[in-house]
């Protein structure tokens, strides 16, 4: 079963794509920061960006050791993370879909990443920040 027949056609809301700071990067690294917000809902890997902006994966890599003092995993799922974060607050989509939107391939695995950087889970999450609204 490939990733577009399990998807729901529901028109996306119109949430901000996570800014980063993109300024004053080396512009290898912010060709990839940008391919990655871009495409962050994509299937994406080291060699999947590395191959779109043009260098080896072992330099992009390091590049975000360097310049960003983090990994390109970690800085990938800071992004969908991000994402996640916005359309929990903005919509009204199921936690799957919203996991399944920002890059995340299992739901499990997406509320167990949210919850360790967040606090609390994806559901506890919206209902907070409905509260407050």
């Amino acid at each position: 079963m490939t990733r577009e027949s399990t998807s729901v056609a529901t028109p996306e809301p119109t949430a901000p794509v996570p800014t980063v700071r993109v300024h004053g990067a080396d512009p290898i690294l912010a060709a990839a920061e940008r391919h990655i917000i871009r495409h962050h809902g994509e299937h994406l890997s080291l060699a999947i960006v590395a191959a779109a902006v043009p260098v080896s994966p072992y330099h992009l890599a390091h590049l975000f050791q360097r310049e960003r003092a983090t990994t390109f995993l970690k800085y990938l799922t800071r992004i969908r993370l991000k994402r996640a974060e916005a359309l929990l607050r903005e919509s009204e989509l199921p936690v799957a879909v919203i996991a399944e939107r920002v890059g995340f391939r299992s739901p499990k695995r997406f509320g167990a990443l949210f919850k360790r950087a967040m606090g609390v889970s994806p559901t506890a999450f919206r209902a907070a920040t409905c509260r407050q609204s």
